[in-house]
C-alpha cells in the first residue's frame, strides 16, 4: 500500500476527532441541524459536508465544508429540511466533480470560493425542483492535502 493511501485513511480515522458533526462520526445525526429565523429569510445550518479528494495536482485530500441554506419561509425551510439527505448528497458530488474536473480549483491548487457557492446553490436548487433557496453561506472551509 502506497505513503499517500496510508495518510488518507490514517486522516480519516482522525477527521472525525477534529470535526465532531462530520457524516463520518459516530454522533452525526445525534443533533438536528440548527434553524435560525430572520426577518423575510430562514437559514438551516447543516452538518459539516466531508469530500475526499484523490491527485488533485498530484495531492491527496479532503474538503470539509460547513454550510447555511436561506429559503424565504417556513414552508420551504420545512421542505429543505425534510430533502435534506438528498442535498447533501448532491453537494457531495458536485463537488467531488468540480475537483475532479479542476472547476472549481485554481492554479495555486486552492478553491473558488464564489464557484463553489455557484455549484451549491444549484444544486440545492435542483433537488428542490423549485428555486426556494435564495443562498448558500459557507460557514467554514477546510481544505486538507497530505
Amino acid at each position: 500500500m502506497s505513503i499517500a493511501i496510508r495518510i488518507f485513511f490514517i486522516a480519516f480515522l482522525i477527521v472525525p476527532m477534529i470535526f465532531p458533526n462530520t457524516v463520518y462520526s459516530k454522533n452525526a445525526n445525534a443533533e438536528e441541524p440548527i434553524e435560525v429565523t430572520g426577518e423575510g429569510s430562514h437559514f438551516l445550518e447543516l452538518d459539516t459536508v466531508m469530500i475526499p479528494v484523490f491527485n488533485v495536482n498530484g495531492k491527496t485530500g479532503f474538503i470539509a465544508l460547513n454550510v447555511t441554506a436561506e429559503v424565504s419561509t417556513d414552508d420551504e425551510l420545512d421542505m429543505l429540511r425534510e430533502n435534506m439527505p438528498k442535498v447533501r448528497d448532491a453537494f457531495i458530488r458536485v463537488i467531488y466533480r468540480g475537483v475532479k474536473e479542476k472547476a472549481i480549483i485554481d492554479s495555486q491548487g486552492n478553491l473558488d470560493i464564489v464557484t463553489v457557492k455557484d455549484y451549491l446553490l444549484g444544486a440545492s436548487n435542483y433537488v428542490m425542483k423549485d428555486k426556494i433557496v435564495k443562498d448558500i453561506l459557507l460557514r467554514d472551509i477546510t481544505q486538507q492535502t497530505f
